[in-house]
Order: structure tokens, then C-alpha cells, then sequence
């Protein structure tokens, strides 16, 4: 979101971060319902963004109370939505149901080609130490626990080290951090990453189901081959090198035990092994993922809404049911409090 900001802001692009009278409301993932309502009502349009959803192999039984929020603005109030990737469409059109194709769009993320894009472009060579780099918050093990097992066991085939970018959110990625060959240097700024992986050769990433991860964007934006796991949006992003994603599983939401770090090592060792021809084309296709191209395309969706919405947008409504449901709100807070002071009384 914060990318998209700048780029409207860059625009002159006019848009408000409160709703006074708004014929149109755009937002990722979910919104409180009583606003919507009053939007809904008074003949605005709401746009939705998703970039994955709640699903039982990683969130068990609560995944259906997770996604009940979610659900129930894509069901009834959402009259776009915004799809990060192909993957993220397949995920809600399987759980939620499907959408005729006006009523959606695949706007896949992008990164500032100012900041990430290619600085050697000069013919590669064979490697005689491998530059590994991995970026990303570290939240989960599955961010990093294949990628070490892999490695530790190429430790015999070739020299390598592995640079580990971005802060650590869970204690439990922390011991896979202690190899000789890891160096984790924190948290970074934009042109701060971009420099690190300017000097790396190939980037590892791996997550279970990623929905559009800019870690691979950007890495793809300066040009490294990407090594990691066929799973989420990967396939789809990493179409020109398809072939060093390891295969996990046909299944649209993945578990992570299907995550083989053996498998993971055999396309590192390609990678590495035909390194020339997998940095020439990565540098081939280093122009995709621009965030004009990305802006662009949320703008022309904003505008096609708006522009429906300036029919049919009753702003006197709009301020009448706000009112009311603000109204509402208050006697609600009223209510329990008064019931919670009877409650101590007694």
C-alpha cells in the first residue's frame, strides 16, 4: 500500500484516507462493515484487494471464522476486486466462489525501477564462490528452515555463502541462522537491499503458498535468477525459469511438509551449474514487475469505478446513514457499558 501512495501521490492523484463523502472505497482485505453499508447504500462502489486467504492446511479449523469477514465483503459488498496475482484468484475463487470477469482484476505487485533494476549487465561467467541471498521478514520457519537444509547439504559441491536480509519476527528461524556460511545482516532500507543483492549471484526463497512476494520481485528486478519452490504465485512470476522451482505438490493451498529441501538442493545445483544462461535470462526479463505498470492499472480501475459511481452516488444519503449508524454505535457503547456497571453493582 505504502507503494501505491507514492505513486498517486507522484500523479497528483487526489484521494482521501477518511471517508466524509465517498462515491468510491478502496481497501486490502477487509473493512468495517457499518461504513460499507452506508457506501453500499447510497449507490457508491467498493473495491476489495486480496492477496490470499485463510485456508484449513495452514490455519485448521479456524480458517472458516477467519475468512467470515473477508467472505462477507467479497459476497455482498465488494463490486471489484483487486487480485494480487493468477494465484490469489484461484485461492478465493476455490473458498469463496467465483466472479464473472467484469467484477475482478489480476494487478500483480511492482517494484521502483529507480531503486531496483540491473547495474551489471556485463556477459556472465562461471562461478568460483557462489553469492547466495535470501530477503524477507523471517516469521515463519518455512522461510528459511528448506533453504539451510539444502545448502547444508551442498556444502561439499561447491564454495558458497548466503547473505540473510531483513528482520527476524519469530525466535524459531533464529539456530538455522548459525551455519558458517550464513552472514544476516538485518534489516535494510530499499536502496540498502537493492545494493546487497546487486553483489549476489542467486537468490533462495522459499514459503509455503507466497500470494506476490516483492522479495522475488525485486530480486527478479536486478536480474538474479531466483531459486525456490513451485508453490503460490512462484510458477506464475518465474515463468522464464520455471525450471528452478522445485516441484512440492498439485495442490493449490500447499502444506509445508511437502516442502523437500533435497529438492530444493537440485535446483540450487542447476543454478549454479548453468549459471550463465539462467543470469542472462534473468537479465532479459529483469524490466517485468515495473510499479508504473502496477499503478497504472489500480488507477484505471479507481477511474472505471468512479465513473459508475458518479451516476448513481447519493452523497445526502451517504451522510444521513452515517449518521445514523454512528448514532447506533453510541447507544451500543452506552448500553454495555451501563450493563457492566449494573453487573460490578450487583
Amino acid at each position: 500500500m505504502q507503494n501505491l501512495r507514492v505513486y498517486l501521490d507522484a500523479c497528483g492523484y487526489v484521494y482521501h484516507e477518511t471517508l466524509q463523502a465517498p462515491n468510491t472505497v478502496f481497501f486490502p482485505v477487509k473493512y468495517e462493515i457499518e461504513p460499507l453499508t452506508s457506501v453500499k447504500k447510497s449507490g457508491g462502489r467498493i473495491i476489495q484487494r486480496l492477496d490470499g486467504i485463510y485456508h484449513r492446511k495452514k490455519h485448521g479449523s479456524e480458517y472458516l471464522a477467519l475468512n467470515q469477514p473477508i467472505r462477507e465483503i467479497y459476497d455482498q459488498y465488494a463490486d471489484h476486486i483487486i487480485f494480487q496475482s493468477e494465484y490469489s484468484r484461484q485461492q478465493c475463487f476455490k473458498v469463496f466462489g467465483e466472479k464473472g470477469k467484469a467484477a475482478y482484476r489480476v494487478i500483480r505487485n511492482g517494484v521502483h525501477k529507480n531503486v531496483f533494476a540491473p547495474k551489471n549487465t556485463t556477459p556472465p561467467q562461471a562461478l568460483e564462490k557462489v553469492k547466495f541471498i535470501t530477503t524477507g521478514g523471517f516469521r515463519n520457519k518455512d522461510m528459511l528452515e528448506p533453504i539451510i537444509g539444502a545448502l547444508d547439504q551442498s556444502e561439499n559441491e561447491f564454495d558458497f555463502e548466503l547473505t540473510i536480509v531483513g528482520p527476524v519476527h519469530d525466535d524459531s528461524v533464529l539456530p538455522y541462522m548459525k551455519r558458517k556460511y550464513v552472514k544476516h545482516v538485518g534489516e535494510k532500507g530499499n536502496q540498502q537491499v537493492s545494493a546487497l543483492l546487486q553483489e549476489a549471484h542467486i537468490f533462495l526463497y522459499s514459503i509455503a503458498n507466497p500470494a506476490c512476494p516483492n522479495s522475488v520481485l525485486e530480486a527478479i528486478s536486478i536480474g538474479l535468477p531466483v531459486v525456490g519452490f513451485d508453490s503460490g504465485a512462484m510458477r506464475e512470476l518465474c515463468y522464464f525459469s520455471e525450471d528452478l522451482l522445485a516441484y512440492v505438490s498439485d495442490d493449490i493451498f500447499q502444506r509445508y511438509q511437502d516442502f523437500d529441501p533435497r529438492r530444493l538442493r537440485d535446483k540450487i545445483s542447476l543454478a549454479v551449474a548453468e549459471y550463465p544462461t539462467y543470469r542472462e535470462r534473468a537479465l532479459a526479463h529483469s524490466h517485468l514487475y515495473s510499479f508504473e505498470e502496477t499503478g497504472a492499472a489500480y488507477v484505471r480501475v479507481f477511474d472505471q469505478m468512479q465513473q459508475e459511481a458518479q451516476k448513481t452516488f447519493n452523497p445526502r444519503r451517504y451522510r444521513r446513514l452515517k449518521k445514523q449508524y454512528e448514532l447506533e454505535s453510541q447507544v451500543r457503547s452506552w448500553y454495555g457499558t451501563a450493563k457492566n456497571k449494573l453487573r460490578e453493582m450487583l
